[in-house]
């Protein structure tokens, strides 16, 4: 059998077959699981095979099924694959393998395909009525190497552009006007738009889709022939590709078949068109001359993301395309997505390709993304340009379980249209206009809590158009008429009768209240099944923050074996139990074991046994040697664990709508634990293996809570500066720590704030307790408490003592160890906000006490906040970890926020260890809390520009290390292990430039594979793209990349060195392919120093002349000049690159006369090639094959 189940006790299933169906783009085998119109897309190579009907074990009778289906599939190495599920409801879904594995045995090339399908619980009221079973059907799509090898090669946006150009059938793009012919609507293409002499309408059409498809239905029955005659003829359409190509692009190209002159318009846009409306109308400044031609005399918005769609935003690919292929299927009549089969059918060869990276088109309907930002924090067009219809959908019961089982309630946290969030629909400029930009008079909202049909519930975004109502709506707009429908409040988001994940609404969601003197009303997402009662001591959080889901492990009484999980998040509360051994027994056998191969088939005592087996050998690890660190896919498993043991039966539902109704903010979860032993496990690590993710560095702030019954502190805001102490120890005898660089780097990042006296920085050297202990109760009896105590030295956790406690020097210098109460005395009621720990195993606890580690003592006893260690950390992770921690804190971040980007900074460090990320644990009562609450005004920028050039510049530039611009250097296959002391020495030789190391893990979809030369080149425009936020959250002002492969772009191939010569893209490569370069000394160092100088002064020259031809060599010449780093070397000389380098007159006169502050950073480059002339190159030496040192990938 082909197929087959991972838990053969929970499910059965029945093998049956079907003709093979393979995909030609034409007519196709009917068969059951995959909607009819995406087989008859399939392309050519793909291949549905592997039926099979699951249904529930014997076990499970009267019971309900597990959340989730695990499948095994045998696949051909050289295939991919997707496995479709047709579940029970009707809805389909789409799993790309979450493992691919060789077959044990297998004399071929087969491989194992593990799945894992999430299942959706069933609605109560149709497992009542017995309407539906827990009855699925499976296939696995399997497509051929040469379809795989095809799109990987292009990489995902060439590969979207090259698809959606085959969906159109060559259909007129560009301008049309619309007329009827034989009683149809008939689009005749112009070439340019005539000069108009009155006002013209233009319609807009959505994603997926065309005119015909978009408005066909608005536009029939002697509408189309009304608006003609009312417009003079003038009545056009925009034809425009909407998934592979940006609204930026759509603009241009529709401003660029406008004649010279302006030309005012109605428009009438549904969905992304009414995105590319306000690109036009708000944005005419980012198009020159040409943005002025479009004029905008009213728009009206039928269903535009305004606020962004979850459509393009998924958490992986299938998400995506199961939900466009649900509705497709859902609504098959006049459904506006003509084109949604033909993107899911390449969508699943994507798929199986595990492309990554992003489709322009639906990237700019992205919630969270630049383009969506940009147009609601702008100035938008006058209060009134826009009218709105957006629509909020209600199912039925039996609809909803479909919905449900494709994830539509991952993808909404309330009223909704399918695709659109209701109030999305007209909320434009939300934050800036003083007035609302869509007053409610030009609303209406069809559905429950609108103002149009509200008993009826069945207009979704599909059908919005087509309604008779809109063509009323529209006339009126475009006349200025009263709509005279009644006023919806604008101010409260329209209600939904559907709770996602499963229970009936019928209030309107609470709003968030400043104060909690009681909780928000309840919502009963789920009921729990007993009360449970406070465990002693434990403050229960209150239930009122929108943002925070609390969940709080306790001890069952009386019962070792169990435990009570209570989660509770808006008012919703639910309890489940939590179970820490195997229900009803012991130990189970190995054999035993054997059988559940996968994280979530373990039993409960099985999976916390595996826990404490791995963080018992990662501590091991540390202390002694032994053994090694976990590599990434270890940490995934270990995180898969946890993840397992912590969101158990409904908690995990309460995680998804928590997480889905956050929109663009971020939750906090907040994980308390009465349990010593668990509460000590490293939770920090969980990992949600379906959407494969770490959760504290991707879905969520992770913070620690302690069972106390003492409250915070309350501590009254005061005006700045915010008030920091700097605590450092070294006592005799201890390792040697960075105190001095770590020192430095707090003042750098909060340099700016230093400056504008926002921060006041005060350090206390080579501390003794007593000496901290006297500052600390000086500054608090003048009454300027301190905010944030900053300890940086060494701690450790006393098993004897069964306590924590903190290394500070004693009088004579030697080591003196201060316990928990002393240090809880010391630092408690003193009016300080945030104490962080920068020591080894400051946040380890007791396995048998609660709260008898260091940070959790500090909490029980009343601090607010306190960041620290669970195990013992390098030294350039503390360091790095803190950085980023008080980087975001001086701008304004909350302490959640500091908490993830610091663990994101660690992360990527070049020297930190695979664990370092999740080894500081923040412990907050208020994750929320910002310790610098600045204005706008107030907020520094990250950025740090070159000084103003003079007399003194070059001595100005070397004191001020803030002002030297960033580099980070990526040497993309750790070719050269030295790198860090050669970019020390350049940024020890000048002082324009600050050069730092950085890992990047290079992104799939970024090669071109040159199949005769069997080899693989690195694209540099798409690697630059997909490099472009890594740039920003690293505040680089500049990324250099090294890599081992030849370099390709849309102009050259074989290319060493490419620059993008784009100001906002400021990333450089440079290749050694086919160099047989030492990896090591000095001549290692001065290629790299030669690299660097040529494309970091080719970047910035080029950036000087944007208009320039990109084809253009320029600032590279032919001409032999000396030894310039700007000579084409076309021949890729070994030579020329290991010797001395030095820019030749003309060279030298163009950097000094065309870069801003030229002189100066003529300068640094020339010190740069200077810094290694005592190097030789190394021509004696054999060739030398390169080679490639691995390392551990790190995430």
């Amino acid at each position: 059998m082909s197929i087959r189940l991972a838990d053969r006790q929970s499910w059965q299933l029945r093998s049956y077959r079907l003709p093979v169906l393979r995909g030609a783009r034409r007519g196709a085998v009917q068969d059951t699981v995959l909607p009819a119109l995406i087989a008859a897309q399939l392309p050519a190579g793909a291949s549905l095979e592997d039926y099979a009907q699951i249904t529930p074990g014997p076990a499970l009778r009267g019971a309900a099924p597990p959340e989730l289906l695990e499948l095994e599939a045998d696949v051909e190495a050289t295939q991919g694959a997707v496995l479709i599920v047709r579940h029970a409801s009707g809805a389909v879904s789409f799993h790309a393998p979450v493992l691919r594995e060789a077959r044990r045995g297998a004399r071929s090339a087969a491989t194992v395909a593990h799945f894992r399908v999430p299942l959706a619980p069933l609605q109560p009221q149709l497992q009542q009525r017995g309407l539906l079973s827990r009855v699925l059907k499976v296939a696995v799509l399997k497509l051929r190497q040469a379809l795989i090898d095809k799109v990987v090669a292009i990489g995902i946006r060439q590969a979207g552009r090259l698809a959606e150009k085959a969906w159109w059938h060559g259909g007129a793009l560009g301008w049309n006007e619309i007329r009827t012919a034989a009683g149809a609507l008939e689009l005749k293409p112009l070439q340019q738009l005539p000069r108009a002499q009155g006002r013209s309408l233009l319609f807009l059409h959505g994603t997926f889709s065309n005119t015909q498809g978009s408005f066909g239905k608005l536009l029939g029955e002697g509408y189309l022939a009304q608006l003609r005659k009312r417009y003079d003829n003038r009545v056009y359409a925009f034809e425009h590709y909407t998934v592979s190509r940006s609204l930026e692009e759509n603009a241009q190209a529709l401003l660029a078949a406008l004649p010279e002159g302006q030309h005012e318009f109605d428009v009438v846009s549904y969905s992304r068109g009414g995105l590319l409306l306000r690109t036009l109308a708000e944005q005419p400044e980012r198009f020159g001359a040409q943005g002025a031609r479009f004029v905008l005399h009213h728009g009206v918005l039928l269903a535009t993301p305004n606020a962004g769609t979850p459509l393009a935003t998924p958490e992986r690919w299938e998400d995506t395309f199961g939900m466009v292929a649900n509705l497709l299927e859902l609504f098959p009549g006049d459904n506006p997505w003509v084109m949604g089969a033909s993107f899911v059918a390449d969508g699943l060869v994507w798929l199986a390709s595990k492309l990554s990276g992003s489709l322009d088109g639906l990237s700019d309907m992205d919630g969270a993304g630049s383009t969506i930002s940009a147009l609601q924090a702008g100035s938008g067009p006058r209060s009134g340009a826009y009218s709105a219809v957006g629509a909020n959908y209600n199912p039925n019961a039996a609809l909803w379980q479909k919905l449900l089982d494709i994830g539509v309630d991952s993808f909404f946290g309330g009223a909704n249209d399918l695709v659109v969030p209701t109030d999305g629909a007209w909320r434009v400029d939300p934050t800036v206009s003083p007035a609302p930009v869509v007053p409610a008079p030009r609303v209406a909202c069809f559905g429950f809590d609108g103002n149009l049909r509200p008993q009826n519930t069945d207009v979704h975004h599909l059908s919005v158009c087509a309604q008779p109502e809109v063509r009323g709506f529209i006339d009126r707009a475009f006349a200025g008429e009263n709509q005279g429908l009644p006023l919806l409040d604008l101010t409260q988001p329209r209600r939904s009768r559907k709770l996602f994940r499963g229970a009936p609404l019928a209030e309107p969601l609470p709003a968030p209240v400043a104060a909690a003197p009681a909780a928000a009303p309840a919502r009963a997402l789920v009921a729990a099944a007993a009360p449970l009662p406070a465990p002693a001591g434990l403050l229960v959080p209150a239930a009122h923050d929108d943002h925070s889901l609390h969940l709080v492990i306790s001890q069952s009484v009386g019962d070792r074996d169990n435990a009570q999980l209570l989660a509770m998040y808006r008012g919703a509360v639910i309890i489940e139990p939590f179970p820490l051994r195997n229900p009803g027994r012991g130990r189970t056998s190995r054999a035993e074991r054997a059988v559940r191969k996968t994280v979530a088939s373990l039993l409960p005592g099985e999976r916390f046994s595996e826990i404490i087996r791995r963080h018992e050998a990662i501590r091991k690890h540390l202390d002694t040697g032994a053994g090694e660190l976990p590599g990434d896919e270890e940490l995934r498993i270990f995180g898969a664990l946890l993840f397992e043991a912590l969101f158990v039966g409904r908690v995990r539902r309460l995680y998804d709508v928590a997480r889905s109704e956050q929109l663009n903010a971020t939750l906090n979860v907040i994980f308390t634990c009465t349990i010593p032993w668990v509460a000590s496990k490293p939770w920090e690590f969980v990992y949600d293996p379906v959407r494969e993710k770490f959760l504290a560095t991707e879905d969520v702030h992770f913070i620690r809570n302690v069972p106390t019954s003492v409250p915070a502190q309350l501590m009254p805001g005061h005006a700045a500066p915010l008030r920091m102490l700097v605590v450092a120890a070294q006592p005799v005898g201890t390792a040697l720590l960075s105190l001095d660089d770590e020192e430095a780097r707090i003042r750098l990042r909060f340099a700016p704030l230093l400056a504008a006296g926002l921060v006041q920085l005060e350090v206390l050297a080579a501390a003794t307790v007593d000496l901290l202990q006297d500052r600390i109760v000086d500054a608090q009896r003048q009454n300027q408490s301190f905010d944030i105590v900053h300890f940086m030295g060494h701690g450790e956790f006393d098993s004897q003592a069964d306590q924590g406690r903190l290394i500070f020097s004693g009088l004579d210098g030697e080591p003196e160890f201060v316990d928990t109460q002393t240090l809880r005395e010391i630092f408690c009621g003193r009016g300080i906000k945030l104490v962080f720990l920068n020591a080894c195993e400051s946040g380890q606890d007791s396995r048998s006490r609660s709260n008898r580690g260091i940070a959790q003592s500090l909490v029980k006893g009343g601090l607010p906040a306190v960041v620290a260690n669970q195990y013992k950390v390098l030294d350039p992770s503390a360091v790095s970890f803190a950085q980023r921690f008080y980087a975001e804190l001086a701008h304004g971040g909350t302490l959640g926020e500091a908490a993830r980007e610091a663990r994101i900074a660690v992360n990527y460090a070049s020297d930190s260890e695979t664990i370092d990320w999740a080894v500081p644990m923040l412990y907050a009562r208020d994750p929320n809390l910002r310790l610098c609450a600045l204005s706008p005004q107030q907020r520094a920028p990250r950025a740090r520009p070159l000084l103003e050039t003079g007399p003194e510049a070059g001595v100005a530039l070397r004191g001020a290390a803030d002002a030297r611009q960033e580099v980070g250097v990526a040497d993309l296959a750790g070719y050269f292990p030295e790198l860090s002391a050669t970019l020390t020495a350049l940024n020890e030789c000048q002082s324009v430039f600050l050069f730092r190391p950085v890992k990047i893990a290079v992104p799939l979809g970024v090669w071109k594979w040159e199949a005769q030369r069997k080899r693989s080149s690195l694209r540099a425009r798409d690697f630059a793209e997909a490099m472009r936020e890594r740039v920003q959250r690293l505040h680089l002002d500049f990324l250099s990349c090294i890599t081992p492969r030849w370099i390709w772009d849309e102009h050259a191939e074989d290319l060493y060195a490419w620059w993008s010569g784009d100001p906002a893209l400021p990333v450089t490569v440079f290749s050694i392919a086919g160099l047989a370069l030492p990896p090591r000394g000095q001549s290692a160092a001065r290629v790299i120093a030669n690299a660097l100088v040529q494309t970091l002064a080719a970047q910035m020259l080029r950036a000087e002349r944007p208009r320039l031809n990109a084809a253009s060599p320029y600032p590279v010449h032919t001409a032999t000049r000396g030894s310039c780093p700007f000579n084409r070397d076309a021949q890729h000389k070994l030579e020329h690159l290991l010797s001395p380098q030095r820019f030749d007159a003309q060279c030298e006169k163009e950097l000094r006369r065309k870069l801003t502050h030229g002189e100066v950073i003529f300068a640094a480059f020339t010190q740069m090639l200077e810094a290694f002339d005592g190097a030789s190159p190394d021509a004696a030496a054999p060739a030398r094959k390169a080679r490639v040192r691995k390392r551990a990938r790190r995430r």
